[in-house]
């Protein structure tokens, strides 16, 4: 396996970076184009994974529904136990994002 011969520049680099202002680094990676994504783009991205997720969850839901009241498939249906376990994923994951997390709950506890 050849050696990267970008190693020693890349490990200057590297040890130039950690040598300047937070400020300065900050410059470069926005020159460079490593900013992370603003606000608005951030609040777009999560908009569009929960409406995914709720639209899992609206037809999860549905589809389980639709199988026991109309079709008759007992519980023990495999297709309907996939279901289940797809729709239980999807609220698991939406009340996932309303729980606070373990740095909040913390800072709760002792205030």
């Amino acid at each position: 396996m050849a050696e990267d011969p970008n190693a020693v520049p890349k490990t200057m680099m590297i040890e130039q970076l950690r040598k300047l202002d937070p400020e300065d680094r900050q410059e470069i990676a926005d020159q460079a184009g490593l900013r992370s994504p603003g606000q608005k783009a951030s609040d777009r991205l999560w908009l569009i994974i929960v409406s995914c997720f709720c639209v899992v969850l609206v037809g999860a839901f549905l589809s389980l529904a639709i199988g026991v009241l109309v079709f008759k498939k007992s519980a023990a249906d495999a297709e309907l136990q996939i279901l289940l376990t797809v729709f239980s994923s999807a609220v698991a994951f939406l009340a996932g994002l309303l729980t606070p997390g373990p740095a909040h709950s913390s800072q709760s506890s002792t205030h």
